[in-house]
């Protein structure tokens, strides 16, 4: 109407394919034809099916919405990091957990080293190693030490994202209660 080109980039339409009726999705490029004077005298339209692009973009849409809803709401810490570098995410339960933000974490670089204060060297190297060979690390517990300074018993373990490649993710699951039960069996066992 107003002789300007218009494009539409996921214009759906619905479609009868194979006797099934299918919404699909079309890029329309529309564009004026003009006479020697300028005048707007016809109209030139391509059409290219995107039908497979936006599928694809929507299921990658909903399968990061179902992970971030999963990272989010968990009841297991997740970390994320680069091998033998700091953390540049994790989700509020591991925050939580240590009783820092993702700013702490991001603007001290704080890497595992800050955070576990485990002295058992052997368990770490074990766990560091097979995560560089084998791309994934045995669960092992260890002892973390949150902001205010008490510390808390969990059982991690890590394992690369995509294999050959050096991003990390660690899964951290609060063990206390648990340790904290099991010393007091031992100590009813010993009196």
């Amino acid at each position: 109407a107003i002789g300007q080109p218009f494009v539409a980039h996921e214009y759906p339409a619905e479609l009868v394919r194979n006797g099934r009726r299918e919404q699909c999705y079309f890029r329309f490029n529309l564009a004026p034809i003009r006479d020697g004077t300028g005048t707007a005298i016809g109209l030139m339209a391509t059409a290219v099916e995107v039908t497979e692009q936006v599928r694809a973009r929507q299921s990658l849409e909903r399968s990061e919405a179902r992970f971030r809803r999963i990272f989010d709401s968990s009841m297991v810490g997740f970390a994320f990091h680069r091998l033998g570098g700091p953390l540049f995410d994790a989700n509020e339960y591991f925050l939580k957990l240590l009783g820092l933000s993702l700013d702490d974490i991001r603007a001290q670089k704080i890497g595992w080293n800050d955070v576990i204060v485990d002295d058992r060297i052997d368990p770490l190297a074990e766990a560091s190693r097979r995560l560089r060979e084998t791309g994934t690390s045995m669960p092992i517990e260890l002892r973390m030490k949150r902001r205010d300074g008490t510390d808390l018993a969990v059982l991690a373990a890590s394992t690369r994202i995509v294999p050959g490649e050096d991003e990390v993710v660690s899964f951290v699951l609060d063990i206390s209660e648990r340790k904290r039960f099991e010393q007091q069996l031992e100590h009813l066992r010993a009196t």
